[in-house]
């Protein structure tokens, strides 16, 4: 072996071991995130300083029929590293899980970008690129404790849409790219916790029978999630621009965003949406929350209950926003409409447990066909509620040409 390769290892060896002096002690079963993720990085690391000391590194080409690892088995597996700086990585088939992400198996491209190894500290990024997508990784640890954080810019939805294991209606996309940002942090003391913020723009898509449609859309979602063994997120989202066809349902975002936020909390048979807020400026206001069943036989959750503390809608703001474009098909539109509705209530196993509807001075006129209008409407009910007078009152009542006036129904 040459003297400065032999020096090199040497050398090597001795940061290795004081990285993995200052490990958290753990068990022979069970190891915790800090000590798995330097374990990882360990033999690499202590390779590098003597492999570089040689005038020439040789590549080293690795390939396998299969791998099986905890349950886990990769077939067709090949590796590559090049220069100890590029390296490639391919699994032609995951055989467990059998779906998912990686159930057509594994594209990976690679480049160490910059390397810090010191007596107690390290610190490394990592270039990765895979089906089209291209994401920086780094990692870092020092006396705080383990920072991991991923990072990803401009990258375009249709190549993530070809991701395996998405729902089908990922195949719907034809333009928009997403920025993505996360960091992991482990101190030393404490639990883990993740920070994550994804902006997705441009965003465009067209179902097959057009029903449902987005071009131009922005948004951008945020979360915390401050214990890492807890399941349980708070999320916060915001629409800015763009516009979206559901069905019949049409809006254009461009004049006012919307903002919300909820606290997430989840099982593997639950999802829980708790202190969940909306905001559309003037138009709308609601605060919820919501329990889905994720163990049922449809793809799709199933709402179990639904409880809105406060949804409150003023218009014209609403009515031009969310109801027009839906009351189209009932020539209910070009109405002028003022005036306020707040509603709450519950409901369960898809029955109305119990309701509060009160409307304020609500007016309604037909402006564009003449055919009726509707002043002054005041109204409290209670849906289900049989003990309670619900009132319901009204300063003008025009159907055509018949003028009913003012009135009251109890």
């Amino acid at each position: 072996m040459p003297t400065a390769m032999f020096k090199a290892l040497v050398q090597s060896i001795v940061q290795t071991a004081r990285l993995a002096s200052a490990l958290p002690c753990a068990g022979a079963w069970k190891i915790d995130p800090r000590t798995r993720l330097d374990l990882l990085m360990l033999a690499f690391i202590a390779w590098l300083p003597a492999a570089s000391a040689l005038a020439a590194v040789p590549d080293i080409h690795f390939a396998a029929a299969s791998i099986e690892a905890g349950g886990l088995r990769l077939e067709g597996v090949r590796g590559d590293l090049v220069g100890l700086r590029r390296f490639e990585l391919s699994v032609e088939r995951v055989a467990e899980p059998a779906e998912g992400f990686l159930q057509d198996g594994l594209q990976l491209a690679g480049v160490l970008e910059s390397l810090s190894l010191e007596e107690e500290s390290l610190a490394l990024s990592v270039l990765l690129e895979s089906r089209g997508l291209q994401a920086r990784v780094s990692l870092s640890r020092d006396e705080a404790g383990i920072l991991l954080r991923t990072n990803a810019s401009a990258q375009p939805l249709t190549a993530a849409a070809r991701w395996s294991g998405l729902p089908s209606q990922a195949g719907w996309l034809h333009s928009g790219t997403f920025d993505i940002d996360a960091s992991f942090a482990w101190p030393r003391e404490g639990p883990g916790a993740c920070d994550w913020r994804l902006n997705i723009d441009g965003l465009g898509f067209d179902s097959p029978e057009g029903r449902f449609a987005g071009e131009s859309l922005q948004f951008d979602l945020r979360g915390q999630w401050p214990d890492l063994d807890r399941s349980a997120m708070t999320v916060q989202a915001g629409l800015r621009r763009g516009e979206l066809l559901i069905d019949d349902f049409y809006r254009d975002f461009s004049s006012a965003a919307i903002g919300s936020r909820a606290e997430l909390s989840w099982t593997e048979k639950e999802l829980t949406v708790a202190n969940l807020s909306l905001s559309d400026g003037d138009a709308l206001s609601l605060e919820a929350g919501l329990r889905l069943d994720l163990d049922g036989e449809s793809e799709q959750p199933a709402l179990r209950a639904l409880e809105i503390n406060r949804l409150e809608l003023d218009f014209p703001g609403a009515y031009e926003r969310y109801l027009e474009p839906m009351a189209a098909a009932w020539t209910l539109n070009g109405l002028e409409v003022t005036g306020r509705l707040a509603w709450r209530g519950q409901w369960s196993s898809g029955e109305l447990v119990s309701g509060d509807l009160l409307v304020s001075d609500l007016s309604a006129v037909d402006i564009s066909r003449d055919r009726f209008a509707v002043t002054g409407l005041e109204a409290h009910l209670r849906p289900g509620d049989y003990g309670f007078d619900s009132r319901l009152s009204w300063r003008g009542l025009l159907f055509g040409r018949i003028n009913l006036g003012a009135g009251e129904a109890v």
